[in-house]
């Protein structure tokens, strides 16, 4: 976790000393929190997001959202059926259910798939 919080802090374009002013932190505190050596409050720890561009409100009613949208979804298939449970999955759980479907087909196929498949599993596929 301690290189995600380095990444989400410099890809924000702020410095610790900036966001730290900003949610009224004192810098040691962000910078031991950014490391992993400390936590925060609830309280600052949206504030530190919220800096960072991540609106948990956002993700909080999204989830919601797409919780509501489940009740909707027909069903039909087992195509149907994949392509929900894919939809569903966070970037790391796609690219995992990629890898393993991609062994179980290699394996099943005698490890012969278009170019074109090969080509979006390495592009799709950057977190593992």
């Amino acid at each position: 976790m301690k290189e995600e919080n380095g990444v989400l802090v410099k890809t924000s374009g702020k410095s610790q000393t900036d966001i730290a002013e900003n949610v009224a932190m004192p810098v040691s505190q962000l910078n031991r929190f950014l490391r992993g050596h400390s936590s925060l409050t609830s309280t600052n720890l949206t504030a530190v997001l919220t800096e960072l561009g991540i609106d948990l409100d956002e993700i909080i009613s999204s989830r919601i959202r797409k919780s509501a949208e489940v009740e909707e979804e027909k069903i039909e298939s087992a195509d149907d059926c994949v392509r929900f449970l894919f939809s569903n999955l966070d970037e790391f759980g796609k690219q995992t259910y990629l890898k393993n479907l991609a062994w179980a087909a290699r394996v099943s196929s005698g490890n012969s798939f278009p170019p074109r498949v090969e080509e979006i599993l390495k592009t799709e596929m950057t977190l593992i």
